[in-house]
């Protein structure tokens, strides 16, 4: 069973030395081209640009063709005489219409900047969605690094332990330990190998997690390089906070949108002006039963004689008849009927119910709590970076006074492991003073990573 075990227990230790190994900065780079957040914030981006081109055509002239054909049943009006006839027939009309708008109290100039802002805001969204991608990231990669620490040190209090096994074993054939101490320290190398199995599954839960985060789905060999333990003291000198916070992406962001709603103040206000706009049409129409007109000229009758020898015939004065032939054409038809037409259109707003005033006071609340917002947030900002900068000096001075407890513990270590190995000592106290020695030296390891995690991510944001 032992032997089962130790197989089980060398196959999962064995299982991270084949693993490919990936730095922070290869997680950040692959999480920033996989990130579903930075995928949808590309979409806005080109969303918003769309409307910032559409708002450009407002300055061209639409352009509208019709084309409406109709079957008439018994009575009707014949759109080529526009009289009634009671026959049935097909008719139809086709059309073009373009038109301008002139004037609307310039809000398509302040559309086209509102627009803008918010295109150039949803830049900035992107590049606030890369950071929280990458402060995410390195949490997640940090948390890994203090958990394998954890588990570096279970590892090195288990060979301590099958040492010290193999050292009583000398000692019970020197007759100086009893089998009951042989047992203590079989249970304590049981216990160590249990803690590394669990540390173990909280590794690859960690390891998961991170997995998960940057997307990376089809790869099982995974694994986190270690950072250098070597301590980076860097001299900041005097931070302008405040310039800082005010560069950051979502602080831009929210600026860009207050630029927009300041220009859908000037939109609202213009609504209150008249609007001109100018419009072209041309057009005609047929219909099926139309035929050509005939025009006879000069035709006379005799209406009578003059009362002389001759007999001489009175004729009518000259008229014109008309007959009709084939059926028109459609080319014809649609020549002959054609139509243009020439407007202009004024309209001028009255009364609407308050609904324009309403909407520039809700527009002016809009800014005044935007401008709140980003005083808020700017506070905040300035606040979380103060907090960054003294939770890591806060960990220099733990990871310094950690490191002097650390020579203490060794030191101590060295004497009893001496003293052990005399005889003078029982297990249980050496066993303490391993114990001591590498939870120490644990909470070194951790602090030292803590410092480096806390330095990393207050350099980020001050490199931003």
């Amino acid at each position: 069973m032992r032997r089962i075990s130790s197989i089980v227990f060398l196959c999962i230790i064995n299982s991270t030395i084949n693993a490919q190994s990936w730095s922070l900065d290869e997680c950040i780079k692959y999480a920033l081209e996989h990130s579903l957040d930075i995928r949808k914030s590309e979409l806005n981006i080109k969303t918003s640009h769309i409307n910032h081109s559409q708002s450009k055509m407002f300055y061209i002239p639409s352009l509208n063709m019709s084309a409406s054909p109709n079957y008439n049943i018994g009575y009707s009006i014949n759109p080529a005489t526009y009289s009634y006839e009671n026959v049935n027939s097909i008719t139809g009309s086709i059309g073009l219409n373009a038109e301008v708008i002139l004037f609307q109290g310039n809000q398509n100039i302040h559309n086209i900047k509102k627009s803008k802002n918010e295109w150039l805001s949803a830049l900035e969204e992107k590049k606030n969605a890369e950071m929280e991608v990458t402060v995410n990231v390195i949490n997640l990669y940090f948390q890994t690094l203090i958990e394998k620490e954890i588990y570096r040190a279970n590892e090195k209090k288990l060979s301590i332990a099958q040492k010290q096994l193999e050292k009583i074993s000398e000692f019970i054939k020197l007759g100086k330990q009893s089998l009951s101490d042989r047992q203590e320290v079989d249970v304590q190398i049981s216990r160590e190998k249990a803690n590394l199995l669990k540390q173990k599954n909280i590794i690859n839960l960690a390891i998961f997690k991170l997995k998960q985060y940057i997307q990376l789905y089809d790869k099982d060999d995974f694994d986190i390089d270690q950072i250098s333990q070597s301590i980076e003291r860097d001299n900041d000198g005097r931070v302008n906070y405040k310039k800082i916070v005010q560069q950051l992406p979502q602080i831009n962001a929210k600026k860009f949108n207050l630029n927009a709603l300041e220009q859908k103040l000037e939109m609202d206000k213009g609504s209150r002006y008249p609007s001109l706009a100018f419009s072209y049409g041309i057009g005609s129409n047929f219909i099926n039963t139309a035929k050509d007109i005939n025009i006879i000229n000069g035709i006379t009758s005799t209406i009578g004689y003059v009362n002389d020898k001759d007999k001489t015939e009175v004729y009518s004065y000259p008229q014109s008849y008309q007959t009709y032939g084939e059926n028109t054409s459609l080319v014809s038809q649609l020549n002959t009927n054609l139509q243009q037409r020439l407007s202009l259109s004024l309209q001028v707003p009255i009364f609407d119910k308050f609904k324009k005033a309403n909407q520039i006071k809700l527009t002016q609340i809009a800014i005044e709590s935007q401008l709140e917002d980003i005083k808020k947030q700017e506070s905040k900002m300035i606040e979380e970076l103060e907090t960054m900068k003294i939770n890591r000096d806060n960990a220099l001075v733990l990871f310094e006074s950690n490191r002097e407890i650390v020579k203490s513990y060794e030191s101590l270590l060295d004497i009893q492991r001496s003293k052990y190995d005399q005889g003078f000592i029982s297990n249980f106290e050496f066993q303490n003073a391993v114990n001591n020695y590498y939870i120490s030296a644990l909470e070194l390891s951790k602090s030292r990573i803590e410092y480096q995690y806390r330095n990393v991510l207050y350099r980020y944001y001050l490199e931003r």
